[in-house]
């Protein structure tokens, strides 16, 4: 390694510092949410899974229907 004079090493630590203060300059200050979205979205767990259980129940009866009307063409023919 080659010798490293005083102020090199001095100057790393405060360009970090720097980086550090300039990252914490763009941080946002405070959030602000709809409490209206907010609300809906934190008590709409289990209506958006009842949801997605009811889409999947109506396509598994379509394709039961469309499974049997094949079926049924099959054995007529």
């Amino acid at each position: 390694m080659g010798k490293a004079n005083n102020k090199a090493i001095l100057s790393v630590d405060r360009e970090a510092i720097a980086r550090k203060r300039r990252e914490k300059s763009k941080q946002v200050d405070e959030l602000v949410f709809d409490e209206e979205k907010r609300r809906d979205y934190l008590t709409g767990f289990r209506k958006r899974k009842q949801k997605r259980i009811a889409d999947r129940r109506e396509k598994a009866v379509a394709r039961d229907k469309e499974a049997k009307k094949q079926e049924t063409k099959e054995v007529g023919v």
